[in-house]
């Protein structure tokens, strides 16, 4: 029987409509985000002793045994995330990761539980009370302002060289409750004792949950960027303040 001259190159584009068709949907499939749960014996806990925190995280109702990392950043409230301290936890069984910490001062802390699984990195908060219980009415009100706080992950993200008299790159990448926080205006903040006034930078969205805008730093020192994020619609006002040392 004789084939038409173009048949062969047919069957040869059919076929790699389909290997692309399948390498497409295998590039579609995303990982599921893992859930990481913040636990604690009992609040409040002591303080001067040794306590234990625990991370629960689970795929799918399944203990996940494997995390590449699970580390623990745990900071005083009143003292700021800048004097927080990183613990590295182990995992233990079943899913649950742990390490131990003690707790220096009465009070709230804030425990973040920065896990990756695969190439998803996941950072659940959580407000624990270490010491005496602080009188009902004002431990509920600082408590509800602090949850209110905590569902907001803001960080900073600069050039790995960041300095004077060039321009750099800001980035800031700003979770809800653990999903990026899109359709925000975001402006910088950018003060210093050599300033006379704070300049302002508005940023520009990139991606979702993710602005980024352009400063040039006129000098050498320390500078606090503070971080201004808004839904005026929403009703939703943030801010977290971080520090850049900038040098020649």
């Amino acid at each position: 029987m004789e084939r038409h001259p173009w048949s062969s190159a047919v069957i040869i584009f059919l076929l790699l409509i389909a290997v692309t068709a399948c390498s497409t949907n295998e590039e579609q499939e995303v990982p599921l985000r893992p859930e990481v749960v913040i636990q604690v014996d009992h609040e409040p806990l002591p303080v001067g002793e040794q306590s234990v925190l625990q991370a629960e995280v689970t795929r799918e109702g399944q203990p996940v045994k494997n995390a590449a990392s699970v580390k623990f950043e745990v900071w005083f409230s009143e003292k700021g995330q800048d004097t927080s301290e990183i613990l590295e936890a182990k995992h233990v069984g079943n899913g649950r990761y742990e390490a131990s910490y003690t707790f220096k001062e009465n009070g709230a802390y804030e425990v973040i539980a920065h896990t990756q699984v695969d190439d998803i990195h996941t950072m659940p908060k959580r407000i624990i009370a270490a010491g005496d219980e602080l009188p009902k009415d004002a431990h509920d009100s600082d408590r509800s302002a602090q949850m209110a706080e905590s569902m907001f992950m803001v960080q900073l993200v600069t050039e790995e060289d960041v300095k004077q008299g060039e321009p750099s790159l800001l980035t800031v990448h700003i979770n809800h409750m653990e999903e990026p926080f899109s359709d925000a205006e975001v402006r910088l903040e950018i003060t210093a004792p050599f300033m006379k006034e704070p300049a302002y930078v508005d940023t520009d969205p990139v991606e979702s949950g993710e602005y980024r805008g352009q400063f040039t730093f006129p000098q050498t020192g320390s500078y606090k960027v503070n971080v201004h994020f808004e839904k005026m619609d929403e009703d939703i006002h943030g801010h977290k303040e971080e520090t850049l040392d900038i040098e020649e």
